[in-house]
């Protein structure tokens, strides 16, 4: 998985999702000004049981935990836009960045 992706429609949204789980990858964090595709998706993948690790997603001042079929957990963090705080979060635990209009 590259170093940042962008996704435009759901069907890409959901293929970085899915690339990231399979990946050995463990953060993302994916700006998306308006809407909750992201946590959306996962939330369908949780209750088709295909994440195939655990989730924790931070989305401003929430954490939502979806356990998955293994114990190795991965860290999704939503936020809004490129601001101070996303640009610490980048620099700091260096997370795979995904872009989602």
């Amino acid at each position: 998985m590259p170093f940042y992706s962008i996704a435009t429609t759901l069907a890409e949204k959901r293929e970085i999702l899915l690339l990231f789980l399979a990946s050995n990858i463990k953060s993302l964090m994916i700006i998306e000004k308006n809407s909750r595709a992201a946590q959306s998706i996962i939330e369908t993948l949780h209750a088709e049981g295909d994440l195939s690790c655990n989730i924790k997603l931070t989305s401003g001042c929430e954490t939502y935990t979806f356990e998955g079929i293994s114990d190795m957990t991965k860290k999704i963090i939503l936020h809004t836009g490129l601001d101070g705080y996303a640009i610490h979060q980048l620099t700091t635990t260096k997370p795979t960045l995904a872009i989602f209009f």
